[in-house]
């Protein structure tokens, strides 16, 4: 069974990493992670942007503080 995670982030690039980080060593492997950029003012979106993992997929909401997770 696929499980999909929903990360609402907004100015959030002293966490993402981490966040991430415990995402990836769960020991359930069948997983797929959606990360949804909200207007962030910082980084949030060039470190998710720079995530390697073929599972892991950004989407940039295009109106400033609704999310994929808030709509």
């Amino acid at each position: 069974m696929t499980i999909t995670v929903v990360i609402a982030a907004k100015d959030c690039e002293m966490w993402l990493e981490d966040t991430i980080s415990s995402l990836l060593r769960q020991t359930h492997k069948d997983w797929d992670c959606i990360i949804s950029i909200n207007g962030s003012s910082d980084r949030t979106e060039d470190i998710a942007r720079n995530l390697k993992d073929p599972r892991i997929r950004v989407i940039n909401s295009s109106i400033p503080n609704k999310s994929l997770a808030l709509n």
